[in-house]
């Protein structure tokens, strides 16, 4: 009934990564960048059976406690670490790219923000009106 295992489908930009529900992944051949979204997932299975988006309010393996464990301090409701969880990238290399070569390409900055938006919080970016000012009344959240 749950499953341990994920293969991830690939879509054609980081925008249809960040709008999806963490099972896909973009790679840019012309900058070599791979694009996933990570999202937390229980400690011991990754879906029931299929992949799914965990909240901190989905029902824990075989109907006990919650899935994702939290604490709430102050009205603000955070994960617990856990432990065990990891993800495994396997390419498969028989063609020249990138992502097979001995070394590695420059490091890329992923473009998070639209044009004229600038990233002002991990999950925020904002309207851009010169290099020291923002309005925080018109933003987007990738």
């Amino acid at each position: 009934q749950y499953s341990c295992i994920e293969t991830f489908t690939s879509v054609g930009s980081a925008a249809e990564v960040r709008a999806r529900d963490g099972n896909t992944y973009h790679f840019d051949s012309a900058s070599g960048l791979l694009t996933i979204r990570v999202v937390m997932f229980p400690q011991t299975f990754t879906g029931a059976p299929v992949w799914q988006k965990w909240d901190f309010n989905t029902t824990g393996k075989w109907g006990n406690g919650l899935a994702l464990e939290s604490f709430e301090r102050s009205g603000i409701l955070l994960p617990k670490q856990q432990y065990g969880q990891y993800l495994e990238i396997a390419a498969d290399c028989n063609h020249n790219g990138a992502f097979c070569a001995e070394t590695t390409t420059p490091a890329v900055e992923p473009g998070v923000c639209s044009a004229g938006y600038e990233q002002v919080a991990y999950d925020k970016c904002c309207l851009t009106y010169n290099a020291t000012a923002y309005d925080l009344s018109v933003c987007e959240y990738p």
